[in-house]
């Protein structure tokens, strides 16, 4: 018989509202009618960089498309994501490349009762670098290649309406093969080898919350091995102006 146990923890949290709420929502953005487009006229290569902990939306310049952001959801390509530059304009030569910057736009509808909620953008995976605009507003920003990117957009959207969604990205230059090295310039960086392709990988997702919500869960298994012993570590996120003692109960069924 497995001996899990059912862990209890109690956390400080902002406001009365129950944790479970009317639960969580998904809306996948990856099957809609997206445009790409490369904007072969872009300014990139002395760009200044931002690491994650750097970012500061307010600080970093607006990219608009040289094309003119009304002709941006009308421009390039049709394309369900996940899917890349090289795949769509290569015709098929796999020696074809494109280094630089290229637009993946689409549109969504927002409902009317979004608006207390708190609304985070989740892209699976991109290459090189990402700018998110919510319409039209840097809402987003990522140098790291090849890894999920979650942001809040809650403050860009526009309830009851159709909202207007675009993705600039940037690829300087990468690896054809399994090479690491060596290091890729861009400007007066370097950034270890990746892939040599502007796309968007996996499943783009909008997560609909309670301000109150459930941020991450990570389980990890405890010494000594095979003891059935583990531990849940769980951070729980509030967006609201009050706080409140709660406790979450977290029951491990076997």
């Amino acid at each position: 018989m497995i001996n899990l146990r059912i862990i209890i923890l109690s956390f400080v949290l902002a406001c009365s509202l129950s944790l479970m709420g009317q639960g969580r929502q998904e809306l996948n953005l990856s099957g809609s009618v997206w445009r790409v487009w490369m904007d072969e006229k872009a300014l990139w290569k002395e760009d200044t960089m931002f690491l994650s902990n750097e970012v500061d939306l307010q600080q970093i310049k607006i990219n608009a498309p040289t094309c003119g952001w009304e002709n941006l959801y009308q421009t390039g390509k049709e394309a369900s994501l996940p899917v890349c530059v090289e795949e769509l304009f290569s015709g098929g030569k796999p020696d074809w490349n494109y280094h630089g910057v290229s637009w993946f736009s689409s549109q969504f509808d927002v409902p009317a009762d979004w608006k207390d909620k708190v609304v985070r953008l989740f892209v699976g995976k991109k290459n090189l670098r990402i700018e998110i605009y919510i319409n039209e507003k840097l809402a987003g920003y990522d140098i790291i290649a090849g890894t999920p990117y979650t942001c809040d957009v809650s403050g860009f959207l526009v309830q009851g309406t159709k909202n207007r969604i675009a993705f600039r990205i940037t690829n300087p230059g990468g690896q054809r093969g399994w090479n690491d090295f060596p290091l890729i310039s861009w400007g007066k960086y370097k950034f270890p080898p990746h892939r040599d392709f502007g796309g968007i990988g996996g499943d783009v997702k909008l997560l609909i919350t309670d301000k109150i919500y459930i941020g991450d869960v990570f389980v990890k298994n405890l010494l000594p091995a095979k003891a059935n012993n583990i531990e849940v570590q769980t951070s729980i996120v509030n967006k609201t102006d009050n706080s409140v003692p709660a406790k979450m109960l977290i029951c491990i069924f076997s």
